[in-house]
């Protein structure tokens, strides 16, 4: 077997392949130390981050994000869901986070993970779409992260890939869009997502 990318390892600690392929990266994490090291260190940062609780943040910090999105956002004000981070039922909560609303319909979720940052603001557009854009910040190496949005709905499922200066934009998202993921050689994130709120 070629050397499994780190996804692949991902997905192979988190029960997501199908038995053959399993088997393959089992065989191999088994016989090449790097794999397994990586593979450790997947499972230590797992096992740190579901150790650490997402703490709502003190009214000043929340006052001071709401006050950035604000002076940085070009979404038009309008009514719709809060985003939030939930916690996800698997052993892999390996983000940590904010959230908050801007009191004008816009929802903001600010996520961190292995190298990489994200925030997203989340407008509502009808009753089952909103509009994602967001800023991701990262070591700058290329290839640039894959951001991908995923729903229940595989037809749903949305990917961006940020601009040189971080910012992306989708449209027309599913409010049944659930879980958020940014992959590259160099930098991982993994959180679920409520965009269905109308709180």
């Amino acid at each position: 077997m070629t050397n499994p990318s780190f996804t692949t390892l991902l997905d192979w600690v988190d029960g997501r392949l199908d038995e053959a392929a399993a088997a393959s990266v089992r065989a191999h994490v088994d016989s090449t130390p790097s794999a397994a090291e990586a593979v450790e260190w997947i499972r230590s940062f797992r096992e740190a981050g579901t150790s650490m609780p997402l703490e709502s943040p003190p009214s000043e910090v929340r006052q001071n994000l709401r006050d950035a999105f604000r002076r940085h956002s070009t979404m038009p004000p309008g009514t719709g869901p809060v985003s939030e981070l939930s916690g996800d039922p698997r052993p892999l909560r390996v983000a940590s986070g904010a959230r908050s609303a801007d009191g004008e319909g816009v929802g903001h979720v600010v996520l961190e993970g292995s190298g990489v940052t994200l925030t997203l603001s989340v407008l509502h557009r009808r009753p089952e779409l909103v509009d994602v854009h967001g800023l991701l910040t990262w070591d700058g190496s290329e290839p640039r992260p894959e951001i991908v949005l995923s729903s229940p709905d595989p037809t749903a499922r949305r990917v961006a890939r940020p601009e040189v200066d971080g910012e992306f934009r989708l449209t027309d998202v599913a409010r049944a869009t659930d879980e958020v993921w940014v992959v590259s050689p160099t930098a991982s994130l993994h959180a679920r997502l409520d965009l269905g709120s109308d709180t």
